[in-house]
């Protein structure tokens, strides 16, 4: 009767073994344009992105908005980490409920409506129309919900982090998914992460150019006018794009298979259990002792148990309710969130070169240059000699080059190459179908965490050192030789730790390995009807 009833379940929550496929009728010249406007789209998203994360720490503790140092890092963190985390959800909702491209459109309205606040906090006239008059002076020892305007403008960037984070968890598989063979897979993310650098390069080498030597109002300005580029271009390649049709998730799936995988066990165990009771007291009354036998069918029925692992236990096969399909998708995961906790001090270095390293080099000095040339950012490791002045507000510097920054960022640049482009192709090709942006998501989620644990051991070393903060006005810790070298060295520390750790893993485990199995199990799922485009 068990088995009949678990026979009329299985058609209620029926999958079918495979994800049916997707026939391709687009022509040529769609299939290229369709790649084409998804890289544009990249890249110009990540223009708008570094513009407003690469200077965000100076615009805060510039004279138009006047926080401190302390809390304008922790802003820039609060930002980056609410739009990786935030990923999260909106891979759920395109896997298993709006489709990609529909989400990536409600996530670029979401990044609108919080950017389109920014300039206006960059105007000193409207920004005192919001928020009151500035203060006269700044105070480290104020908190953060202490800082003037802090709800509104926290407000607005975790809008727009949100915004960024259903983009970013959609748009590298969106692109993927326009290409019909695995092995221009990785040409496509290699163009994908040249996108993502020449919106980078762009923002940092032209837009933060304005912010500081004309006006942050301005700089803001056209990175709002194209963020609304962007969202245009992306909308008119729609017809282009191909648009595979939201089947399952593993987010929505995950508990109840978790559910039925302990009933089911516990019924198997329970069988046993009366199979081996039954099976003991038969023997005991044909042999009076037979120690021999009885522990030979407790191994016997240990080593059936220790075939079966536990997910396996929710599958049709075991009597549970789920197809294979739906339970190896779940199980494929668990390389794959090893692989990206395992990545989360690398990325919380990584997050250094947008805030602590900003700081760093703000109280730096260059070699002088020609006197009558525009001051340049401090993205461009240029500066004055003697003074920094970042458009209005004035940083006292440490005799020490600002060119010794170079080996750090050139190292993070170098790493980055390695690691994110990797971790890209990593993401999707170690994902299972009904998992795709959920995987890409959990990348940009590693760097969350970072953020958010970033955020709490500032605070803490902050709380340990007491000359940590160091004002807009003065270096007031230009004597103090223990400034910021325990704070690196700490973080450098932990990322070699983890790396012998992540080889132990990998050497145990197999994660890279186990992982790349599903390569041959994850692509696409579509069926072209023409030669494959080669973009």
């Amino acid at each position: 009767m068990a088995n009949t009833a678990i026979d009329e379940l299985c058609p209620l929550v029926f999958h079918p073994k495979h994800i049916p496929t997707k026939i391709d009728n687009r022509t040529k010249t769609q299939k290229a344009l369709s790649v084409w406007f998804i890289l544009i789209t990249v890249g110009f998203e990540r223009l708008a992105f570094y513009s407003l994360a690469g200077n965000l720490v100076l615009f805060l503790t510039s004279d138009s908005i006047r926080w401190t140092s302390f809390n304008s890092i922790t802003a820039s963190l609060i930002f980056y980490g609410t739009s990786y985390i935030s990923a999260v959800v909106f891979s759920w909702i395109s896997d298993a409920k709006l489709g990609r491209a529909k989400t990536i459109i409600i996530g670029f309205c979401l990044y609108l409506v919080g950017y389109l606040f920014i300039p206006l906090f960059s105007k000193v006239e409207i920004f005192e129309k919001l928020c009151g008059t500035l203060p006269a002076y700044m105070e480290e020892s104020t908190s953060y919900s202490k800082e003037t305007c802090s709800g509104l403008i926290t407000a607005a960037l975790v809008i727009s982090a949100i915004g960024v984070g259903a983009v970013q968890a959609n748009m590298a598989i969106f692109g993927a998914e326009q290409i019909q063979e695995e092995k221009f897979t990785t040409r496509y993310f290699y163009k994908y992460y040249i996108a993502v650098n020449t919106g980078c390069f762009l923002a940092f080498g032209i837009i933060a150019y304005v912010q500081q030597n004309k006006s942050y109002f301005i700089g803001y300005v056209i990175s709002t006018i194209l963020l609304a580029v962007t969202f245009v271009i992306f909308v008119a390649g729609y017809r282009c794009y191909i648009h595979i049709k939201p089947y399952d998730s593993v987010i929505t799936n995950f508990f109840p298979i978790l559910i039925n995988a302990f009933q089911t066990k516990w019924k198997h165990q329970r069988c046993a259990r009366e199979k081996l009771n039954k099976r003991r007291a038969l023997k005991q009354s044909i042999y009076s002792s037979d120690d021999e036998n009885e522990n030979h069918d407790d191994s016997v029925s240990d080593t059936d148990e220790q075939q079966i692992s536990f997910f396996d236990y929710a599958k049709a096969d075991h009597d549970g309710r789920y197809s294979d399909r739906i339970v190896d998708d779940v199980k494929s995961l668990r390389p794959i969130i090893a692989m990206f906790l395992l990545l989360i001090p690398y990325w919380l270095i990584y997050v250094q070169s947008d805030t602590t390293f900003i700081l760093q080099g703000a109280h730096m000095k260059i070699p002088a240059f020609q006197s009558n040339i525009n001051r340049m950012p401090i993205v461009w490791l240029s500066l004055p000699d003697q003074g920094i002045i970042i458009h209005d507000t004035t940083y006292n510097v440490a005799d020490m080059s600002i060119f010794y920054q170079f080996p750090q960022y050139i190292s993070i640049g170098l790493s980055e190459v390695f690691t994110s482009v990797a971790s890209l192709e990593f993401a999707y090709l170690a994902a299972p179908q009904s998992a795709q942006s959920l995987v890409m998501s959990l990348r940009f989620c590693s760097a969350g965490i970072s953020s958010f644990l970033g955020s709490g051991y500032i605070k803490i070393y902050e709380n340990i050192y007491e000359n940590f903060t160091v004002t807009n006005l003065e270096c007031s810790d230009s004597e103090n030789s223990e400034l910021f070298y325990v704070y690196f060295f700490v973080l450098a520390g932990i990322q070699v730790v983890f790396i012998f750790i992540f080889l132990a893993c990998d050497h145990r485990f197999k994660l890279l390995h186990n992982a790349s199995q599903n390569r041959f199990n994850t692509h696409l799922f579509i069926r072209t009807q023409s030669r494959p485009s080669r973009v």
